[in-house]
Formats: structure tokens, C-alpha cells, sequence
């Protein structure tokens, strides 16, 4: 007998469904109550995060200063997270449904289970990012072949922030070496497409290495079976593809950097420029306006000069007018003569100019001590 190989994989499972919990044969008619399952693994979605997360929970808590910071209940931030954000954030847990044969043709419930049995195993081998929490096989129901439910997470093991562990259905892939790739055809095969051909490929595996006849068509798929050489050595191709497409993305990206800085060199150029000729003119400015306050200076210090030959003179014709005046002329004698003979000399208004010069230091507002400061 010649048997297909099929898995499902999913998002919705139940674990009532799974572990036959009390009466359910009752409510769902397509169970016969006799008939025979087991559970390989049963754990509650919940007990599976706290054995996976905990000790990744409790370093993450224990570096956090604010409260509201530490992670509490990690199933439940991660669905809500899925639930705000579907396409980018990760369902908490999947479920895969694997199956030789149909409800008319199928191995033995001895050759299923055990072939079944053993394909866990393996997988679980292949697949360190991939923790099961449930693995259920049903024989039960009479209009379906034997299979096996398997409930699981993905789990990234390497990240730098936020948690050690978390869940990342991509992540966890990419460690694993699945990346995105394109088929023959051109057609985007993502990296869960390839771990569900694989897991399904490892159950054909198996099934031909315990004798069983199978179908090498892969349902829902036009291709033939690829052996497990060829298939790795695809997979290593296609992820080579991968890696030069990245590359080819970086490149691109690093061009448009590049121009980037380009751009803003040149416009700092620009402006290093327009500083360099606005530094000259404040050159030029600042030599005029040194040279405006040397011409300052320069008639400050004429102007200090003058003023103190101008007191030289009056001192000395004050001491003039001192001494004549000692001797005590009458009227009309020396003193007056001389001050007649200086106004027929200079005339009028020269002489009432002297005149207005000569008492300057009556009517200044500036003390003595200045003169006498520019006559030293």
C-alpha cells in the first residue's frame, strides 16, 4: 500500500481536544469514546512559558530600576503584542497536525504511532528553537487516519535586547538557518514555508526507512519529492541566494549613505565658505576700526600736548604778571604799558582772544591738576 504524508499547521488548538478530557467523546460525535489515543506530552501553555522564560524573566526584572519595566505574566505580553500588532508580532503558540495515509488507507495504529513517535524525537533534535508542550496521537476517530498533534512556540535565543529568550517565530527560524529565498519559479518561500517542508519531509523519511510505502508527491505542491541530499544542498543554495540579496540591499544602501554624505559635505563646503568671506569682511572691519581708534589716540595725545605748551604759556605770563605787579606800580605804569603794547601789537581780536585763553583756566571745568599733569 502506498500512503501520502500531509501536515497542517495552524494557530487554533485546544487541549481539551487533545488530552480526551472528561466527556468530551460526549460532545464531539466524531470521537469513539473506546477508542485508543496517548499523549506523548502534555504540558499547559502557561507551565511551558515559566520552565522556558523564567530564569530569563528574573535576570531581565532584576536589572530594571522602575517597576512598571518588569515583565510580569510573559504569555500574556506576548498575546497581547499579536493581538495590537498580527503582522508583526508572533502568535504565543502554534499547532502542527501530521498524518500517513487517509481514512481509507493508512498504516497500522502500531506503525503510525510508532513511526510518529519517532519522527518527535527527531524533530525535536532538529528543531533547539522549537519547544513542544503538547504531542497528542489520536487513533479515535473513525473518519480520520491516525496522526498526531503536536502544540509548540518558537523561542529566539539570541538577542541583545530585552530578554535572553524570547518568542520570535522568525528569529528563532533564522538561527536555525531558514531565511527568506524565491523557488524555481520566482515565488517567495518564507522560512516557515521551509521548516514545514522539512518537518514534513523528516515524517516521509521516516516512514520510508521503517518500510512503509509512501507517495513522494508532496500534497499541495506540484513538485516531486527532492531527496534529503539534494534538498539540504538546495536549502544551502537558497540561503546563499538569500545572503547575496541581503548583501545586494546593503550595497544599495550603503550607496544611498553615501550620497547622503555626499550631499551634506558639500553643503558644509558651502557653508565653510560663506563663513571664510564673511571672516575677511570682519577683517577688513576690524582693521579700519583699529585704525580709526590709532587716529583717535594719536590727536589725543596732539591734543595733550597742545593743552600743555598752551598752560607752559600761561604760567609764565601770570608769573610775569606777578612780578610786575610786585613792585607796585601806579596805574598806568609797567603793567598797563605792557598790556598796551601787547593790544597794539596783536590787535583787538587777537588780543581778546589771548585774552579769553589766558583766564581759560578760571572758566574750565577741569581741576588744575590736570594741566599741571600734562606739563610733567
Amino acid at each position: 500500500m502506498t500512503y501520502s504524508i500531509s501536515l497542517h499547521n495552524g494557530t487554533k488548538w485546544s487541549r481539551q481536544h487533545n488530552v480526551r478530557g472528561a466527556r468530551l467523546a460526549r460532545k464531539e460525535a466524531h470521537i469513539d469514546e473506546n477508542g485508543y489515543h496517548n499523549a506523548f506530552i502534555d504540558k499547559t501553555l502557561k507551565q511551558s512559558y515559566f520552565e522556558t522564560f523564567g530564569l530569563a524573566i528574573q535576570e531581565y526584572n532584576a536589572k530594571q530600576k522602575r517597576s512598571d519595566r518588569q515583565i510580569i505574566d510573559y504569555l500574556a505580553k506576548v498575546r497581547d503584542e499579536h493581538k495590537r500588532s498580527p503582522s508583526k508580532k508572533p502568535h504565543a503558540s502554534y499547532e502542527m497536525i501530521l498524518t500517513i495515509g487517509n481514512r481509507d488507507n493508512h498504516p497500522s495504529v502500531y506503525e503510525a504511532e510508532s513511526v510518529l513517535k519517532e519522527w518527535l524525537e527527531e524533530f525535536q533534535k532538529r528543531n533547539p528553537n522549537v519547544v513542544v508542550f503538547g504531542a497528542y496521537f489520536h487513533a479515535d476517530e473513525p473518519d480520520a487516519a491516525p496522526h498526531l498533534h503536536i502544540d509548540y512556540y518558537f523561542v529566539k535565543r539570541k538577542n541583545k535586547r530585552g530578554l535572553s529568550l524570547q518568542v520570535s517565530q522568525n528569529g528563532a527560524l533564522n538561527e536555525q538557518g531558514y531565511f527568506p529565498t524565491k523557488d524555481e519559479n520566482g515565488k517567495l518561500v518564507t522560512p516557515q514555508m521551509q521548516f514545514q517542508h522539512d518537518s514534513r519531509e523528516l515524517l516521509r523519511d521516516i516512514a520510508l526507512r521503517r518500510g512503509l510505502t509512501v507517495d513522494k508527491t508532496i500534497r499541495g505542491e506540484n513538485h516531486k519529492h527532492l531527496d534529503t541530499d539534494l534538498f539540504k544542498k538546495k536549502s544551502e543554495l537558497d540561503k546563499v541566494k538569500s545572503e547575496i540579496t541581503k548583501a545586494k540591499q546593503d550595497l544599495e544602501r550603503i550607496k544611498k549613505e553615501e550620497s547622503t554624505t555626499r550631499q551634506k559635505a558639500q553643503r558644509n563646503e558651502k557653508r565653510v565658505a560663506e563663513a571664510k568671506e564673511k571672516m575677511i569682511q570682519f577683517e577688513d572691519n576690524e582693521a579700519y576700526f583699529n585704525q580709526l581708534e590709532h587716529d583717535n589716540l594719536m590727536l589725543d595725545l596732539e591734543n595733550k600736548e597742545l593743552k600743555r605748551k598752551l598752560s607752559l604759556m600761561k604760567r609764565a605770563f601770570n608769573q610775569l604778571k606777578s612780578f610786575v605787579k610786585s613792585y607796585k606800580l601806579k596805574e598806568g605804569g609797567m603793567w598797563e604799558q605792557a598790556k598796551k603794547n601787547l593790544f597794539q601789537f596783536l590787535g583787538k581780536e587777537r588780543y581778546d582772544e589771548f585774552q579769553e585763553i589766558r583766564h581759560e583756566d578760571e572758566k574750565s571745568k577741569l581741576p588744575k591738576r590736570v594741566f599741571n599733569d600734562f606739563e610733567r
